[in-house]
């Protein structure tokens, strides 16, 4: 299986379930040895730290906001130039 397969069966699970999956393949990246144990509390925690990390980022001035008009547009550019969205598609 390519990636673009797995990319395309990704986008027919729900967000929840796609949070998940991101969960299990970051412990996996950062070497955690029992991916099979974590909870839904280490989730959390995890999206906690990282919305942390992030801010933390921005106030200090190391990022910098996209105004959404713009990450909508890159989005359906995207999407539009993947063939997963006919044109005209509304992004809310």
């Amino acid at each position: 299986m390519t990636v673009e397969e797995m990319e395309r069966i990704l986008l027919q699970y729900d967000s929840e379930s796609r949070s998940r999956i991101y969960y299990f393949l970051m412990t996996l990246i950062e070497g955690e040895q029992d991916t099979n144990s974590y909870s839904e509390d280490d989730f959390e925690g995890q999206w906690v730290r990282e919305c942390d990390r992030r801010v933390e980022r921005y106030e200090r001035g190391e990022t910098k906001s996209v105004p959404w008009d713009q990450v909508k547009a890159e989005m359906r550019s995207i999407l539009a130039d993947d063939r997963r969205i006919p044109n005209g598609s509304s992004l809310a």
